[in-house]
């Protein structure tokens, strides 16, 4: 049984790097998000002006692929 009282001098883990990872999946974040959002007017645009079917696809396999990303790294966090 471990006594709550007692300092310890080791360390568990390093506040600096934790915080730095956590910084950084957050810019990534706000990134794939702008990419997302950017993408899907763009698929709208493109939809709806009748350009060619392969650019209109293009922009939205590019949001599905940030949707799943982001999926992802939500469904990471929460564990």
């Amino acid at each position: 049984m471990s006594d709550p009282y007692r300092f310890d001098s080791t360390p568990t883990s390093a506040p600096d790097e934790e915080h730095r990872t956590a910084s950084g999946s957050g810019a990534l974040r706000v990134l794939v998000w702008g990419v997302f959002i950017v993408c899907l007017a763009a698929n709208t645009v493109t939809s709806l002006s009748g350009a060619p079917f392969l650019l209109s696809s293009g922009f939205g396999a590019v949001a599905l692929a940030c949707l799943i990303v982001l999926t992802v790294g939500y469904v990471k966090g929460r564990r």
